[in-house]
């Protein structure tokens, strides 16, 4: 397995918003979409959106002319944090930093890194459960530790 450091998460949050894009797209945590319109179901392209803080791109049926968010249906889709921010949080929660070194290196508020802390650990602990089998075996044990937000393998 591919172990990240804090150099592959810098790389990851200096790329241009194309570059990030594609690297989402490639590592499968946004999908391609298709226009949802039943006449046309085209394949939509990326769009330049002006006027926004976060990353400019929708994704833009030629025909339809409609757009359509590139992260519906995704990962990062009820999160209202920059993508960029999202992944360094997410290494900071990965790593078992503790809260507070979290919000001192992000800025963030303590409630919203709280908040994204408790969505990772239900996100891998839902995929823990659902794919047991697959990833643990039938020998494994575990135990979701809610207290230090800790997956522990008994």
């Amino acid at each position: 397995m591919d172990k990240k450091n804090i150099i592959d998460v810098v790389d990851i949050y200096k790329k241009t918003d194309e570059e990030l894009l594609s690297w989402l797209t490639d590592k499968k945590l946004i999908k391609k979409c298709r226009c949802k319109i039943p006449t046309c179901r085209r394949e939509c392209v990326i769009h330049k959106r002006q006027c926004s803080n976060s990353i400019n791109y929708v994704y833009f049926c030629k025909k339809c002319r409609k757009t359509y968010s590139k992260f519906k249906g995704s990962f990062f889709e009820n999160i209202n944090v920059n993508v960029r921010m999202i992944i360094l949080i997410m290494w900071y929660w990965a790593i078992g930093s503790r809260v507070g070194v979290t919000v001192a290196a992000t800025n963030l508020s303590k409630p919203s890194v709280i908040q994204l802390y408790r969505y990772f650990r239900d996100v891998i602990s839902w995929k823990v459960l659902r794919d047991q089998d697959f990833l643990l075996g039938n020998d494994f044990f575990y135990n979701i530790n809610e207290r230090e937000n800790k997956l522990l393998f008994l």
